[in-house]
């Protein structure tokens, strides 16, 4: 009878067991996924400043169109 009950707890934590395991499976490809996204999808690129004529200067001040 103690026997009986051994192995249903044994039974138990090995579905438990089972769960915990494929739930750090899946957090593991899910870091692996990201770890690869981060390192090849490109950051946004900052604009260069703009050249004389090229647009409005960034004075804070406000931008009037001489045509």
């Amino acid at each position: 009878m103690l026997l009986k009950r051994l192995r249903g707890r044994v039974a138990e934590q090995t579905s438990l067991d089972r769960i915990i395991d494929v739930l750090d499976l899946l957090g593991s490809i899910f870091f692996l996924v990201a770890a690869i996204l981060a390192f090849f999808v490109p950051s946004p690129a900052v604009p260069p400043p703009p050249v004389s004529g090229d647009g409005p200067p960034f004075s804070g001040g406000l931008y009037t169109d001489a045509k």
